[in-house]
């Protein structure tokens, strides 16, 4: 099951999401009928673990579960446990169309998924946050 902590995710600052709502709803003939698909970074949850480490100080480690543990996720009494199970599913089923330096077939260009758009992320809202700058902005919140 640690394919989990190798599939790279695609991750944006959700507090940065109004910013291109803002910029779609200021456009909408350029919007309408389409899908955003916004990310700043694609990254791991090894990667992750390791930036939260190198920012905060602290020793910051990726849960790493075998697969009776991720199973038993689907039904783990919280609101949204089957949601996040079945997100997480497509990462683990899916695992070579999200690591990095896979082909385009898989939709890749150079190494980095295509689906979600770095450019027009970047385009739409120049100022969006990476994982890093985010973890720095919250160092409060993730580590009182």
């Amino acid at each position: 099951m640690k394919r989990l902590s190798i599939a790279a995710f695609p991750v944006f600052p959700v507090n940065d999401l109004g910013a291109w709502v803002l910029a779609v709803f200021k456009d909408p003939e350029a919007w309408i009928g389409k899908d955003l698909k916004i990310v700043t970074d694609w990254t791991t949850m090894r990667e992750m673990a390791a930036t939260a480490s190198r920012v905060s100080g602290k020793n910051v480690l990726p849960m790493e579960l075998d697969q009776a543990s991720f199973e038993a996720t689907r039904t783990a009494g919280y609101p949204g446990a089957e949601e996040f199970y079945l997100n997480m599913l497509f990462f683990v089923k899916v695992p070579s169309s999200f690591q990095r330096g896979t082909n385009e077939q898989y939709g890749h260009k150079n190494g980095i998924r295509t689906e979600a758009d770095y450019e027009t992320t970047r385009k739409l809202y120049p100022n969006a946050n990476t994982w890093e700058n985010s973890v720095k902005e919250n160092l409060q919140l993730l580590f009182p």
